[in-house]
């Protein structure tokens, strides 16, 4: 080869090489420019890149440290820096995947928090993968960060939401059940429970206006498709279901609709108002039953409020006596019907009651009516009390009592003219008793003989011992009882004075109970206390010896009264058995024992004392 084509030869490759290095510098310096906007780009944007040589050294374009509270270079540009960052319970997560993605070419992508210098934390989205040389050897780690805090805690605060949405839902006592073109899609516990199903999954997919009773589907349509059209929630409403079990009951639903997938969806809240419905109906029949009473009840019955003292009710037996119908009553007060001093007693009544909180019962008023003049009621008024123990009502029950008073005072006058006859037979019969006695006194001045003396003379006490009974009742007020007490004192001083009529021979001591008897009792017991005390005088204290007589007056237990006459004479004879003496006077005594029921016993270890003990004789045993 010549030496000009040696020369321009190398010439040639001289050239080439240089144009190589101007190529290769060219291209340096625009990946230079493209790294420095690359930087310039991360570093002004919201997410984070970096960069791991898969050794130790991190670097980050973005400001890393200002993201995470720190100061400028204050974290360290390292791999454990970095990943010390994370939260504990994510740590171990986030490395297995980041290993797993060194060693496979799946995509890597995580969440975890990480923790800022005020040891809260964010929750970051770290997106990488592996650069690797021509043999697949991975070279380095390119990293971008993405904080999703605002969407996480936004997902969080959503499953809190729906938590409590899902716990309420379940645990609400109400139904719930959302339909869909007709068909149950979602239902509550509550709502499978009160229609019959073992659980909410019984109720899915089945037709909702199956679950509605034949005589309320009509309704309950057009309800749902107003409700639909318009938007709008249904009226609250009272329908009736019917069960899977075929049992019907009663329930209040709502419905609201709403669209979800570009469907309407409607959404029931129903109860079980079964119970309340038979409680409205026992109310109902109650109160029904209670307006037949108040209307029916021949006693006027009223209902005033406690406030302005207006009456709110009345019943047909208060039309009547006052002859006011009730439109005319309602809403005013008693100053409407009656003169003023009449309605200020009634008012002043009226509050007595509200301010006392108790019944106040009125025996006697007078009261002006519109058609029946005057009439007199015996009025009962009560408050009724509200929740907090004040007085609301005034509750009145007059009854007309105006013809019970006439025919009382009719038998008042009846009575007195009965009393005063009674009074007049009694003193007519100890008059004739006394003429009787008078006669006997005169028949006894003609006898010729002593012993027809005394016969009259005994005869003459048993009808004094009669006539003192008839003085006693005629003195007493009662005119059918006297106080036998009195009674006995008073007819042992008449027998001291007819039959020792010495002044001072023979004491008389008394000890007597109350007891009243009636004539019944009286007259035999009389009579045979006439015999006693008679006896005693005659016999006990022969030649005009002193003595006591004793008369006692008991009233024992059962009703029985005891009667004692005791001398301390001489005694009767040994051989005398008083219950078949000859004597006349004794065979009265015991006569008349026997006409009392009663029983008579002889204690002669001191004088003589009898003992006679009876009950009071009931008058139809006279008979």
């Amino acid at each position: 080869m010549s030496d000009g084509l040696k020369t321009e030869a190398g010439k040639e490759e001289r050239d080439d090489f240089a144009s190589q290095i101007a190529r290769l510098k060219a291209e340096l310096e625009r990946e230079k420019l493209t790294c420095k906007r690359y930087r310039l780009a991360a570093e002004s944007a919201t997410n984070l890149i970096y960069e791991w040589d898969l050794g130790s050294g991190l670097d980050w374009l973005g400001n890393v440290d200002a993201f995470l509270g720190y100061q400028p270079n204050e974290i360290p540009r390292t791999w454990d820096g970095y990943t010390s960052l994370f939260h504990p319970e994510d740590r171990d997560r986030v490395l297995a995947a980041i290993e797993k993605q060194l060693k496979s070419e799946e995509p890597y992508s995580v969440e975890c928090r990480v923790r800022r210098k005020d040891g809260t934390y964010l929750y970051w989205q770290d997106r990488g993968s592996v650069v690797r040389d021509e043999s697949g050897k991975p070279l380095k780690w390119l990293g971008a960060i993405t904080d999703i805090t605002a969407r996480k805690q936004a997902e969080i605060a959503l499953r809190e939401s729906e938590e409590r949405y899902r716990l309420l839902v379940e645990t609400l006592p109400d139904g719930v059940v959302v339909h869909s073109q007709g068909r149950v899609v979602f239902a509550n516990p509550a709502g499978a429970a009160i229609l019959g199903a073992a659980g909410p999954a019984d109720l899915i997919g089945k037709p909702v206006i199956e679950f509605v009773h034949p005589d309320y589907r009509e309704l309950a349509l057009k309800r749902i498709q107003q409700s639909i059209r318009e938007g709008r929630p249904a009226s609250l409403a009272e329908e009736k279901f019917i069960r899977l079990d075929g049992t019907s009951i009663y329930v209040e639903i709502s419905a609201f609709p709403f669209h979800y997938a570009g469907n309407p969806v409607m959404l029931t809240v129903f109860n079980d108002i079964s119970e309340r419905k038979r409680a409205e109906g026992d109310l109902r029949r109650m109160n029904a039953f209670l307006d037949s009473i108040v209307e029916n009840i021949p006693n006027m019955i009223f209902l005033k409020d406690a406030r302005e003292l207006r009456f709110v009710r009345f019943n047909r037996a208060g039309e009547d006596l006052l002859g006011y119908s009730r439109e005319d009553m309602l809403g005013k007060s008693d100053y409407d019907f009656f003169p003023k001093e009449q309605a200020d007693l009634f008012t002043g009544r009226d509050r007595e009651v509200l301010r006392g909180k108790a019944l106040v019962e009125t025996r006697e008023e007078s009261i002006q009516t519109r058609h029946k003049g005057a009439r007199i009621l015996h009025t009962q008024k009560v408050p009724i009390l509200d929740a907090s123990g004040e007085p609301e009502y005034l509750l009145g029950i007059s009854e007309d009592i105006t013809e019970r008073k006439r025919a009382e005072e009719q038998v008042l006058i009846s009575l007195r003219e009965k009393d005063v006859l009674l009074q007049e037979i009694h003193h007519r019969v100890k008059n004739n008793m006394q003429v009787i006695s008078s006669l006997f006194n005169l028949q006894a001045g003609h006898a010729g003989y002593e012993k027809y003396r005394g016969i009259f003379k005994e005869a003459q006490t048993r009808i004094r011992s009669m006539s003192l009974v008839h003085e006693k009742l005629y003195q007493s007020g009662h005119f059918s009882r006297i106080d036998f007490g009195g009674y006995i004192k008073s007819l042992a001083v008449h027998l001291v004075q007819v039959y020792r009529p010495q002044r001072g021979l023979i004491r008389l001591e008394t000890d007597f109970d109350e007891v009243t008897l009636d004539i019944s009792s009286a007259m035999p017991c009389g009579l045979l206390l006439n015999e006693l005390i008679s006896n005693a005088l005659k016999h006990a204290y022969p030649d005009n010896r002193a003595g006591v007589v004793r008369i006692g007056l008991k009233r024992g237990p059962g009703g029985r009264i005891e009667i004692r006459v005791a001398d301390d004479g001489i005694g009767l004879p040994a051989d005398l058995d008083f219950r078949k003496a000859e004597s006349f006077g004794l065979q009265i005594v015991n006569l008349l024992v026997g006409q009392l029921d009663a029983s008579i016993e002889l204690d002669r270890s001191n004088g003589t004392a009898f003992t006679v003990t009876f009950r009071e004789l009931e008058y139809a045993s006279r008979t």
